[in-house]
């Protein structure tokens, strides 16, 4: 009797949702748009201004989509994939930041399109296209300085410089970048921030602040002021640069940078703008240093007293030379130092300083940290990072926490000291043969060398504790 074959039933027919065309669309759109922003083919500004005119296109165009898809599932008889869950919130999203932004594109529009504009830090060179050209314009003034007065200096946009006067009299040399469709149009503006100067009590006030509309650009200042005087500038948008001075300086800056040299005095300076784009340097101070607020890279040197820094910076700390030490205190960092002969260089994830004294408290997280010729007492408080600690004789006592990090302890042979060092679920290398204790995962070794000195104390975990010989 003959078998009759059997035939393999199919699997069921799974059926797969089609992709929806529409990210790819806007990721195409949105990287077209920036990658020619980056080539300086269009402007950053045509990108926002075209987003806060035309962004309802977009949902125009996601609803196509949709309907494209819904009539192909129809005429397929398969299910038709909806906007879901994920649509919606995204739909909802991108109504409340379009509208947002149209709302502010058109108050931009109106009499105080400036303030807006130093909101969303655009420069004045980006609306240019918009405004018409840029004209410049220059002038001088001169005025009688009366003893023992403080110069101030108010500014919206512009570089600001201050230079020791060959008398006694206040000289500003002034140059205004004012934009408008014709010339006629720009001297009209250009009244609106020409400097003037006011004297009031025993402060004169050298203001080249806006009083009136403008289509924005800015006034540069060279101002020669007796050396002896104190000097106090505010400005919104530019570089400021102070030298040869006798006298204390203060300095609000919203963005720009702030370079003080050779000064005699204290040094007060705010950088308080809403985006860290400035960068701060003071070298040869006779007096104190204070920085507050947000910026990028920090260069000081050569200062006889404190440089005390608070804030928040995203560039390379460099430091040397300072008298009375520096402090240190942002969202993450809490540090002091007594003194600082050698140098210091610090950025967001290493910490690297040579010839310090303490006391030396450091504070930090996820910041690798290495001393080299550190003297006095030192304490370390880290976690995910590698420290590397040389001391210097003398040196005082040594406290080094770390949590998932290696601890690296280097003296000379023959310093004495008392030691108590563990490693948590991790390992030890000792080279001074110390008595040793292991327990489970921990690891443990304390005791006197040569003799005994300063107490050491390191606890590390997850990783090892080196103490070694130089």
């Amino acid at each position: 009797m003959a078998t009759t074959p059997i035939t393999p039933t199919p699997p069921p027919y799974k059926y797969r949702r089609p992709r929806t065309l529409f990210g790819p669309i806007m990721l195409i759109t949105i990287g077209v748009l920036f990658m020619l922003a980056n080539l300086r083919l269009i402007s950053i500004v045509d990108v926002y201004r075209w987003f806060a005119l035309y962004w309802p296109a977009i949902l125009i165009l996601w609803g196509v989509l949709k309907l494209v898809e819904y009539m192909q599932a129809k005429s397929s008889g398969e299910p038709y994939r909806g906007v879901g869950g994920g649509g919606i919130v995204l739909m909802v999203f991108l109504l409340i930041f379009g509208t947002s932004i149209s709302g502010v594109y058109h108050f931009s529009q109106g009499r105080d399109w400036s303030k807006f504009r130093e909101n969303i830090n655009i420069d004045d060179n980006d609306w240019g296209d918009i405004w018409g050209d840029k004209y410049d314009f220059s002038g001088t003034l001169d005025h009688d300085f009366p003893a023992n007065s403080s110069v101030r200096v108010v500014v919206e946009h512009g570089d600001v410089k201050i230079e020791p006067s060959p008398d006694a009299k206040v000289h500003v040399s002034y140059t205004q970048h004012v934009y408008g469709s014709s010339q006629d149009e720009a001297s009209k503006y250009r009244a609106t921030v020409t400097p003037t100067i006011n004297m009031e009590g025993s402060t004169m006030t050298v203001d080249s602040s806006r009083k009136g509309d403008w289509k924005g650009g800015s006034v540069d200042l060279t101002i020669q002021v007796p050396r002896k005087a104190s000097v106090d500038i505010t400005t919104i948008r530019g570089n400021v640069d102070v030298h040869d001075r006798d006298g204390s300086v203060k300095v609000v800056n919203g963005h720009g940078d702030v370079d003080v040299e050779n000064v005699t005095g204290t040094v007060h300076t705010d950088m308080n703008g809403s985006f860290m784009n400035g960068n701060f340097s003071a070298h040869q101070i006779k007096g104190d240093v204070f920085v507050n607020g947000r910026g990028n890279e920090i260069k000081v040197g050569d200062v006889s007293g404190v440089f005390d820094l608070t804030g928040e910076y995203n560039g390379d700390i460099e430091l040397g030379s300072l008298g009375k030490g520096f402090r240190f205190k942002s969202a993450r960092s809490d540090m002091e130092i007594a003194k600082v002969d050698g140098e210091i260089r610090m950025s967001s994830g290493d910490l690297r300083a040579e010839k310090i004294s303490g006391p030396i408290r450091l504070q930090t997280k996820s910041k690798d940290i290495h001393l080299e010729d550190a003297s006095g007492e030192i304490h370390i408080e880290d976690s995910n990072s590698e420290i590397e600690v040389q001391p210097k004789a003398p040196y005082g006592s040594v406290d080094i926490t770390n949590k998932s990090g290696n601890v690296t302890f280097t003296v000379p042979p023959k310093a004495g000291f008392n030691i108590d060092a563990r490693a948590s679920n991790g390992d030890l290398d000792d080279e001074f043969n110390l008595p040793r204790t292991d327990q489970n995962h921990d690891r443990h070794v304390s005791g006197a060398v040569n003799g005994g000195g300063p107490a050491v104390h390191i606890n590390t975990s997850h990783d090892t504790v080196s103490i070694r010989k130089q």
